[in-house]
């Protein structure tokens, strides 16, 4: 037998709490397609002559004030619709979803801009709507998310 095939199995774990130095903030998303209660996360980092904010990904893992529950999982976020089209649909309809919404909050960038750019097949928005507890991002040369192909 193997070293590693004779070592016992582990539980998987999940990382939670804040991040060392650093905190979570939301910024509530206003405008066209948004839905109340709708908040973009981002990590304030704290520096000696003051702060810095940055784009926060971790999830509801990192907030102090989350509950997590393993086994029920993560809420839906607001906003979210199950049956209706694509983004792309949407986009080249000339529809503003919460998603658009969403992501031009957390890229700083106008949602007009998000939404033209997905109906140019530019960029995509990769939320499935199965999986409505999803963060909301996109991938395209406009945008903080990259694919190096």
């Amino acid at each position: 037998m193997t070293e590693l095939a004779s070592k016992p199995a582990t539980e998987p774990t999940v990382t939670t709490g804040p991040i060392p130095y650093s905190s979570k903030h939301y910024r509530p998303v206003e405008g066209p397609g948004t839905v109340p209660g709708l908040q973009v996360p981002f990590r304030r980092i704290n520096l000696t002559s003051g702060h810095f904010d940055v784009y926060d990904t971790s999830g509801p893992y990192t907030d102090d004030n989350a509950v997590i529950d393993l086994e029920a999982g993560l809420p839906a976020r607001p906003g979210v619709v199950r049956d209706r089209g694509t983004q792309l649909q949407r986009a080249r309809a000339g529809e503003i979803t919460a998603e658009m919404a969403y992501i031009a909050e957390r890229e700083s960038l106008p949602v007009e801009l998000v939404r033209d750019e997905v109906a140019a097949g530019r960029a995509i928005i990769p939320a499935n709507h199965n999986h409505p507890e999803s963060e909301p991002m996109i991938i395209g040369k406009a945008f903080a998310v990259k694919v190096n192909a």
